[in-house]
């Protein structure tokens, strides 16, 4: 019988629904403010600041009109679908650029720092163990071999889908800003691996889950050249 993936048994619950949009006087579906006074365009440290962007930049864009009468009338459901899809995909774009230049100025600190030795886990229960109790640094990773970062990402895949947590999200980003430049056939099969298993998942979970699975699929279409899994991708921004 198939495992079920296995998430936080105490999520942070801050609320028990959506805050009431001034405008519609309705319910958001999602537990995010829509205006925030301090959002800004930099890139989202987590799912709920993604989410945030989006929907505020959202309700920035300029409305449709069709007609120079001044009558209440309903687009059609074509054109209202396509103007929704254009947001969404342009907005998309936007934190996508953001998002890989981050990254990369991420890659270039973490090869500037002295060499270092760290020890890290052998096994897949010690590897769980070791990300529960510890976070990411440039020093660590910095000390950490590419086989050792490979062999954590091909564990990720199955770990992602049975024993996530939000401190597996910041190793496996983490170790994907390690990763060299540079990679054997075997080595860019385990990260293709993973962003497929991303995207089977990436409509499933909490906000910060489909976050993580967003951003490796981005990851290693772009960073690492998979550009063929981008043609299946397409962002679902409500």
């Amino acid at each position: 019988m198939a495992k079920k993936r296995k998430f936080d048994s105490q999520p942070s619950r801050l609320f028990t629904s959506g805050p009431i949009d001034s405008e519609t006087n309705q319910r958001s579906a999602f537990p995010v403010k829509l205006a925030d006074e301090n959002i800004t365009t930099d890139v989202p440290l987590d799912g709920f600041d993604y989410l945030r962007m989006v929907r505020n930049q959202a309700r920035k864009a300029p409305s449709f009109t069709f007609s120079e009468k001044q009558q209440a009338h309903m687009p059609t459901p074509a054109v209202e679908q396509e103007s929704r899809e254009t947001k969404a995909s342009g907005i998309y774009e936007e934190w996508q650029i953001q998002f890989l230049a981050r990254f990369r100025e991420l890659r270039r600190t973490m090869s500037s720092i002295l060499m270092s030795k760290s020890n890290f886990p052998s096994t897949q229960n010690s590897w769980l163990g070791f990300v529960a109790l510890s976070n990411p640094t440039y020093k660590n990773l910095r000390s950490t071999s590419n086989p050792v970062a490979i062999q954590f990402l091909s564990l990720s895949a199955y770990w992602l889908e049975n024993e996530y947590t939000p401190q597996l999200a910041k190793w496996i980003f983490a170790f994907l800003v390690r990763v060299d430049d540079t990679l054997e056939f075997e080595e860019v099969s385990v990260l293709r691996d993973l962003a497929k298993k991303s995207w089977d998942l990436k409509d499933t979970g909490e906000i910060g889950f489909r976050a993580i699975c967003e951003m490796v699929i981005v990851i290693v279409s772009e960073i690492f050249g998979q550009h063929d899994l981008r043609k299946v991708y397409e962002p679902q921004v409500e």
